[in-house]
């Protein structure tokens, strides 16, 4: 990303401006006691979002990709990070910060980036992060490369996982073949998307 890149409300400040913004928030929190028993290090920020790509809807925040090392978990971070006390706005704009961590476990375990249509396992890891919580119940009806189905079990969320595609299925069994230190289960099953009968009203959220 060139430092000629400029986000959308924020045209006046340069990308260096920010990020040494967001840090420098970063580390009075840490200063201030609120980040205290969290063991984390910041290794690189990274900006994405409809801000960065010039098309923002109304009120819309900057999204911030934080990468990270030490043991601190992405949802301890990113709750921390996000809470209502905590949160950083940059001339009335709110920022959402999305924790990566770089290590082997967060380092996208069995991801693999050749199967046709397949997403970056950071967009499923930052929608898990933003509307679940650990134990939930996910439900992803098109499996495909088993992005998803990963990350949920990484960020311990449950997933009910299916595909019309042998070979999906498949792939994702196998791409589920790696362990986590948590006690998160994954369900995967041959199923039409169309098909929810099983799925209950008001059972899960659209």
């Amino acid at each position: 990303m060139g430092t000629e890149t400029k986000i959308t409300g924020l045209e006046h400040y340069s990308l260096v401006d920010i990020e040494s913004a967001a840090l420098s928030h970063i580390r009075q929190l840490g200063e201030n006691y609120e980040l205290e028993e969290l063991d984390f290090a910041v290794s690189s920020i990274s900006f994405f979002g409809s801000r960065l790509n010039g098309k923002p809807r109304t009120k819309s925040d900057l999204d911030v990709k934080l990468q990270y090392t030490g043991s601190a978990r992405e949802d301890d971070i990113f709750n921390a990070l996000n809470s209502d006390e905590n949160r950083l706005f940059f001339d009335n704009i709110p920022v959402d910060f999305y924790p990566v961590r770089t290590s082997p476990r967060g380092n996208w375990a069995t991801h693999r980036s050749d199967w046709r249509g397949n997403w970056s396992p950071e967009v499923a890891r930052n929608l898990i992060l933003r509307y679940s919580n650990e134990g939930d119940i996910l439900l992803d009806p098109m499996i495909g490369g088993g992005t998803t189905a990963i990350e949920a079990k990484i960020l311990n969320r449950n997933i009910i996982c299916s595909d019309i595609n042998d070979g999906a299925i498949e792939r994702t069994k196998e791409c589920l073949k790696f362990d986590v230190e948590n006690k998160s289960w994954q369900k995967v099953v041959k199923r039409d998307a169309r098909d929810l009968g099983k799925a209950k009203d008001e059972t899960f959220d659209r």
